[in-house]
């Protein structure tokens, strides 16, 4: 059985033609070597979008390259690029399909997708109502904004 890999991005970037010249300078350089990414990009109209046709591998993705796109991403006031990514086979088999994403961030870092299961949420929502119960039985409000802060905190451990 064969498996792929594909890949775009959630939306093109505006950037310069020089800034696409460096991305795709990077993207070369990668691709030639053992890090190879599958990963190519089309500019047009000022705009840039990323693609994967068949085996791209986020996980090759330099620093150079994240960094590049995280200070375009910042120059055009977008907070981050989503690369989302399809897993698919030559046919149907258990585990053969599925699909993911990562984003680029304009801080210039890659953050990898969290995903919770329904239960998860109901057991984290349910250890933050015992904290908010536990603040305010030692204190005398909490604001909704504390209380949604708290809730945050919790959902993202």
């Amino acid at each position: 059985m064969n498996y792929y890999t594909t890949m775009s991005s959630d939306k093109s970037i505006p950037c310069t033609p020089e800034e696409k010249g460096e991305l795709v300078a990077i993207l070369g350089k990668l691709n030639e070597s053992e890090d190879l990414t599958g990963i190519d990009c089309e500019y047009s109209h000022g705009e840039i979008y990323f693609f994967g046709e068949e085996n791209a591998m986020v996980n090759n993705l330099s620093d150079e390259f994240i960094i590049a796109v995280g200070k375009i991403l910042k120059k055009a006031k977008l907070p981050y690029v989503e690369f989302q990514l399809g897993f698919n086979a030559d046919r149907e088999a258990p585990d053969s399909q599925g699909g993911a994403y990562v984003r680029i961030t304009s801080a210039g870092c890659m953050e990898n997708q969290k995903n919770l299961w329904p239960a998860q949420i109901k057991q984290r929502a349910a250890v933050a109502a015992k904290k908010i119960h536990r603040g305010f039985s030692g204190v005398k409000s909490m604001t909704v904004d504390g209380i949604a802060k708290m809730i945050e905190k919790e959902l993202s451990k």
